[in-house]
């Protein structure tokens, strides 16, 4: 299950969190990771979005889906991040 930081502080930024699995599909990429403050779409809203960077990749999140398990889809720029990594999680404020 995905600690869900968005409601213990609405106002997180930028976190870190640690990779528990990830799906790819050419440069696309989906990513489950151990906490989040993405928020993820339902009901109508759309999910945040923003970046998942580590050493060596960068993915421009787009969608953020799931209740349990948040998943986080978008495009991967370089490696591939491996299970048990530790990842920076930034949110597009604007968006």
């Amino acid at each position: 299950m995905t600690l869900k930081l968005f409601y213990i502080d609405s106002y997180l930024r930028e976190a870190s969190a640690k990779v528990e699995d990830v799906e790819v599909k050419g440069d696309r990429i989906k990513v489950l990771l151990d906490r989040t403050i993405f928020y993820p779409e339902g009901g109508g809203q759309p999910s945040d979005k923003g970046v998942i960077k580590g050493e060596g990749f960068r993915i421009e999140v787009e969608k953020v889906e799931g209740k349990d398990k948040i998943w986080h889809e978008g495009r991967l720029k370089g490696r591939v991040p491996e299970k048990g990594e530790e990842v920076e999680l930034e949110l597009d404020w604007e968006w």
